[in-house]
C-alpha cells in the first residue's frame, strides 16, 4: 500500500496527517528536505517506512517538475523550432546536444558516468543520453541501453547509495555520441543505408534511428 493509500485510509493520527502534509509540500522542491525533516519530526515512522516515504516524495518531486515545466517557469531559454535558430551562433562544434535540449517538451539528462536513478523522471517525454561510451553504459552503472532506449518500462537498477531501484522507462531516448566513443556501433549501418535482415549485428539498425553526422555537417550553419 502506498503512502498516498494509507492518507487516504486515515491510518495516521491527525497531528501526524498534519505532518505528512507539510512535508510533502516541502518534497515538492527537495527530497533531502523533506526526509530530514521526517527524522525530526517522525522518528518512528522514518524508522520503520523511511523507503515508502522516500518512494512517495520523490514521485511528489518529479510531478512537480513535470507540472512546473508545463506551466514555463523552467523551460529552456531556447526552444526549437521558436528562437533556435537565432541562437545558434556561438554553438561549439556541431551542436548536437544544443539541438537536443532545447526540443520543446520536457527531458532528463544524463552525461557521461552521471547516472542517478533517483533524478530519472518518469513523467519525462524524453530522455538524453550525452557522450557516454556505447559499451560502457553497464560498466559505468546505467542499465543496458537495450531497456534504456527501448522503453522497457519498469527495470531494476542500483541507487547511488548503493540500494536496488526500480525505474520507470516509457520515454524515447536520443543518444549524442563522439564518432570515437561509438564502439561496435561503427559496425551498424545507418538507418537510412540498406542492411541484412538476418545479420544479428543490426539490431540497434532495426530498433533505432542511426544517424552520423558527416564532416561537413552541423545544427547551424553561419
Amino acid at each position: 500500500m502506498t503512502l498516498f493509500q494509507r492518507l487516504a485510509n486515515k491510518e495516521f493520527n491527525d497531528e501526524d496527517t498534519q505532518i505528512i502534509e507539510r512535508l510533502c509540500e516541502l518534497a515538492k522542491t527537495s527530497v533531502e528536505v523533506a526526509i530530514s525533516q521526517m527524522f525530526l519530526y517522525l522518528p518512528d515512522l522514518f524508522r520503520s517506512c523511511q523507503e515508502q516515504f522516500f518512494a512517495a516524495f520523490t514521485d511528489i518531486n518529479h510531478r512537480a517538475q513535470r507540472d512546473t515545466y508545463q506551466v514555463g517557469s523552467i523551460r529552456p531559454r531556447y526552444t526549437w523550432p521558436i528562437s533556435f535558430p537565432t541562437c545558434t551562433s556561438n554553438l561549439p562544434n556541431t551542436g548536437k546536444t544544443t539541438f537536443a535540449r532545447p526540443l520543446s517538451s520536457f527531458y532528463n539528462y544524463y552525461y557521461g558516468d552521471e547516472w542517478d536513478p533517483e533524478t530519472l523522471n518518469p513523467y519525462a517525454h524524453y530522455t538524453i543520453y550525452d557522450n557516454i561510451l556505447w559499451d560502457e553504459f553497464e560498466n559505468i552503472g546505467y542499465p543496458n541501453e537495450k531497456h534504456l532506449f527501448l522503453q522497457a518500462g519498469r527495470i531494476h537498477t542500483i541507487t547511488n547509495r548503493g540500494k536496488p531501484a526500480i525505474v520507470e522507462v516509457y520515454q524515447p531516448a536520443i543518444e549524442i555520441l563522439k564518432p570515437e566513443n561509438q564502439g561496435s556501433l561503427k559496425d551498424i549501418s545507418c538507418t537510412i543505408d540498406q542492411y541484412d535482415d538476418d545479420n544479428d549485428n543490426n539490431f540497434w539498425n532495426q530498433h533505432a534511428c542511426i544517424y552520423r553526422m558527416k564532416d561537413d555537417e552541423s545544427f547551424y550553419t553561419p
